[in-house]
């Protein structure tokens, strides 16, 4: 099973990955409606980025807790996430114990990487090198 795997000291905090992501799923480029969530911290030592984005766990505790089957793993170990059955109770964000699944800010419905169906655009995209499928 394959997964975004994060390169910080590649990272310059552009944030195109996460506009890459939110325009695959919803045709916006808008941060908040990604997937994957790029934070700065600046501190004395230096500036540091960190990329937030689902781990695609083994045995996903989000999809043995969601009560409609919207959330599920597919043939190849990635999350897939069925919207028309969504109520939007969030209970995969509850579960999840890296804080990896975000809330979409108008639709009330989780952000959890799919991993673009097996090529995701956040690595493709990143001018830096800074994200890879491992």
């Amino acid at each position: 099973m394959s997964r975004v795997i994060f390169h910080p000291d590649k990272c310059s905090g552009c944030h195109i990955c996460e506009e890459a992501c939110s325009f695959q799923h919803f045709g916006v480029i808008n941060i908040s409606k990604s997937r994957i969530r790029v934070s700065t911290r600046f501190s004395p030592e230096g500036v540091f980025h960190e990329a937030k984005v689902c781990l695609q766990c083994e045995g996903a505790p989000c999809t043995r807790v969601c009560p409609t089957g919207a959330l599920q793993k597919n043939e190849d170990g990635h999350l897939v996430f069925n919207e028309d059955k969504c109520i939007g109770c969030m209970l995969c964000a509850k579960a999840c114990p890296y804080g990896l699944i975000f809330k979409h800010p108008e639709l009330k419905i989780p952000l959890v990487c799919d991993m673009c169906g097996g090529d995701p655009l956040c690595v493709k995209w990143c001018p830096m090198g800074a994200l890879e499928v491992r």
